[in-house]
């Protein structure tokens, strides 16, 4: 489904789109939405796409399995924002198991906020297409017009493997951003598997990113920048 919605709480469904379409779009939403105990997937474009161009949104995913199989596909979670507009992802004991792109992809654009919660969440990628350089986590702050945007993150407790490029990748795009935020207790790759964590890019490379008590397997190469 696809929309506009001011507040919603959905649980235990199933949505699948083998066409062009997302499994999921919401569009300027604002309020509180929660998705628990669900089934997301799509066909040739992202399993579930949120852009916030205005006003608040709190998101809530708990529980829930997110896939993007297509080899012609793109993202499993793309959550975007820009203008002056708040999104604040709350997303806990949720599986992301394939993307082509990215398995979760969150940009704060221009003069947008953010404050991210990641906790407990399995992500490995089964698509047998993954574009080069993708395939992991990229969270991004800035860029678009007078950018100045703001990214707070709690990232704890996950477990990441399969990417192409960056395993985790938090990016500050141009402009005066202020990113702050906390990566524990995490786990990259597979111990004794080659290239389980990234075939090509760096197991953990960020800005303002200090990573505390992780386990990053088949670190080749790591960096935190």
């Amino acid at each position: 489904g696809d929309g506009s919605v001011v507040g919603a709480t959905i649980d235990d469904v199933t949505v699948s789109d083998s066409g062009s379409g997302e499994g999921v779009m919401l569009a300027g939403s604002t309020g509180t939405i929660a998705l628990t105990n669900s089934t997301v997937s799509s066909g040739t474009d992202d399993a579930m796409v949120v852009t916030q161009p205005s006003g608040t949104l709190n998101l809530t995913l708990t529980g829930d399995t997110l896939t993007e199989a297509n080899t012609a596909g793109n993202d499993a979670l793309n959550i975007s924002s820009t203008g002056s507009a708040t999104v604040n992802p709350t997303i806990s004991n949720t599986k992301i198991n394939a993307a082509r792109g990215d398995l979760f992809q969150l940009n704060i654009g221009d003069a947008s906020s953010s404050t991210l919660s990641f906790m407990n969440n399995t992500l490995s990628n089964s698509n047998t297409n993954i574009v080069s350089g993708g395939g992991g986590v990229t969270i991004t702050a800035g860029g678009g017009t007078s950018p100045h945007a703001t990214l707070n993150y709690d990232i704890q407790h996950n477990t990441f493997r399969d990417s192409l490029g960056n395993a985790v990748g938090i990016v500050n795009e141009a402009g005066t951003n202020a990113i702050r935020g906390t990566f524990s207790k995490n786990t990259i790759g597979d111990a004794g598997v080659a290239t389980s964590a990234t075939a090509q890019g760096s197991e953990v490379a960020g800005a303002a990113l200090q990573v505390v008590s992780s386990q990053i397997n088949d670190a080749h190469n790591t960096g935190c920048n």
